[in-house]
This record gives structure tokens, C-alpha cells and sequence, in this order.
């Protein structure tokens, strides 16, 4: 029987939106953290998100010891935020105990760098300093250099994506599944092709609530602007059908209790979350 702890990350600093540290003060009223991450108190600087590279340094290194620890006493770690910049500790904590591969549910990519970021928010880098690229601290985190390769990755149910995204990915064979393409071919084909592709793999699971379309979620950090993601049904679907993979840790992102006007986002939030744990 599989067991779990639930590590909770009251992390703001890769998106500089205000909220997205208050989600974890909701949901332990309802959930019991095995582990809540400290967040070291900082001097404000808000003019700049990538001045935020300190502060989401150490906050991802005392995660990826605490996901370390986790897995080795025999636990599958789900990681709660805050906002999706701790999946840089997430990630690295997790690779440090197996050759690991990634499947990561979000309507954006997260794999812009420092150099091609058009917001310098550091919560969309996750993935690409999880390839090895990125600011050198954030690329470095646990252990030096590449944490997955770029063909080990499956981005599932993209669809809001900087121009200088398209390049990485391509770059670095990173597998994306676009949501459009879902739509067109079906959803079960692409949960066969995520089972195909990561059977017999180690899998870190990363899901952002924004996948989900603005119209049935819109309690998180940044909702789609093209108005599109999956309904909550699929996301059950989803969700049910990848967890027959072995999954070794896993994050759930970027709820915002600040635009959870009457609840139904921790609602589902915590659905969600207790689903994964049966």
C-alpha cells in the first residue's frame, strides 16, 4: 500500500502575486502537513521578480532535502504550494534517489530561463532549470546540473506559451502535448501515450490547478488568457489514470485563495489532493 506525507510550501516569490503564499493557512484547516517549509523572512524587493533568486534558492533547497528524506523512509511526498517555482526543489529532491522522468500538467510550459522570460517570474523556469537550464543557483539545487533529460519530460495540456518556449522544447526534445492536440485526437489517446511512454519509469508528477479551464477553476495564480484547459471531469480522468504509473513524488501547485470568492476552488483542491492519496 502506497503511503504519503504531505509537505506544504507557503511560497509567493516566483510569481510575485499576492495570495500565493496564504493557500497552505486554508488547507491545513481541513489537512494535516507532515511538513510545512519554512519561509525566511526577506527584505521586500518587489521591483524586479528575478531579484527573487535568493530567496527561492533557499526555500527549494530545504524542499529537496525534505523530498529527499521523504522518499528514502519509504513515502511518495505531495508537495502543496504556493506557487510552482518550489518544483525546482520538488524535482531535484526527487532525481537525487532515481533516474526519474516528468510529467507535467499546466496550461504553460514553465520552461523559459533567465534569458528568455518575458516576466522574470521564476515560477515559469521550474522545468528548465530541471534540464539543466537557467540561473546557475536554481539549475544547482540538491546536486550540480541536470535533474531530467529533455526527453524524459511530457508536458501535458499546454496551450499558453511564450514564443521563446517553442524553441526550448524543440531543443531539448522535450515531449509537449498540446491541449489543442488533446481536443483534436481525444483525451484517451494521449493518457495511452503518457502510460506507453513512462511504463517502467520513475515519474515525478506535477500538476498546476491553471490547467484546468479559467471557466470551471479560476482560483489560482495566473488563469489561462485564452479562456481554455480541461474541465474537472477530465481532470479526475486524468489524474486516475496516471497515477497507475510509478509515481515516486508529487506536487500540487498555484492555488490562490484570494480569488476562491466562494470556497469551490479549496473545494476541489481538496478533492483532488484526497483522491490522489486513496
Amino acid at each position: 500500500m502506497k503511503k504519503y506525507k504531505l509537505i506544504g510550501v507557503p511560497l509567493k516569490y516566483g510569481c510575485n502575486i499576492e495570495g500565493a503564499d496564504k493557500g497552505i493557512d486554508v488547507i491545513k484547516r481541513h489537512l494535516n502537513f507532515d511538513y510545512i517549509i519554512d519561509i525566511p523572512t526577506f527584505e521586500e524587493k518587489m521591483i524586479s521578480n528575478m531579484l527573487n533568486i535568493e530567496k527561492i534558492t533557499k526555500v527549494c533547497e530545504d524542499l529537496s532535502n525534505v523530498v529527499d528524506k521523504t522518499i528514502k523512509e519509504g513515502y511518495i511526498p505531495i508537495t502543496i504550494g504556493g506557487d510552482h517555482s518550489l518544483a525546482i526543489g520538488s524535482i531535484a529532491g526527487s532525481s537525487n534517489n532515481n533516474d526519474l522522468s516528468l510529467l507535467w500538467i499546466d496550461t504553460h510550459t514553465d520552461i523559459n530561463t533567465h534569458l528568455t522570460t518575458e516576466t522574470g517570474r521564476i515560477h515559469g523556469f521550474p522545468v528548465a532549470c530541471s534540464i539543466g537550464l537557467g540561473p546557475e543557483q536554481l539549475v544547482n539545487i540538491n546536486h550540480d546540473g541536470v535533474k531530467i533529460k529533455g526527453e524524459n519530460v511530457i508536458l501535458f495540456g499546454t496551450n499558453d506559451i511564450d514564443d521563446l518556449e517553442y524553441k526550448i522544447v524543440e531543443e531539448n526534445k522535450v515531449n509537449n502535448v498540446l491541449y489543442e492536440e488533446i481536443e483534436k485526437e481525444g483525451l484517451d489517446h494521449y493518457l495511452e501515450y503518457v502510460l506507453e511512454k513512462f511504463k517502467d519509469k520513475k515519474v515525478h508528477l506535477s500538476f498546476d490547478l491553471d490547467c484546468m479551464n479559467p471557466n470551471c477553476y479560476s482560483s489560482v495564480n495566473v488563469k489561462n488568457r485564452f479562456g481554455k484547459g480541461f474541465t474537472y471531469e477530465q481532470v479526475k480522468k486524468i489524474l486516475e489514470t496516471v497515477l497507475k504509473l510509478d509515481i515516486v513524488s508529487i506536487d500540487v501547485v498555484e492555488y490562490n485563495p484570494l480569488n476562491d470568492k466562494d470556497g469551490k476552488g479549496l473545494e476541489i483542491l481538496l478533492e483532488i489532493i484526497n483522491s490522489i492519496k486513496l
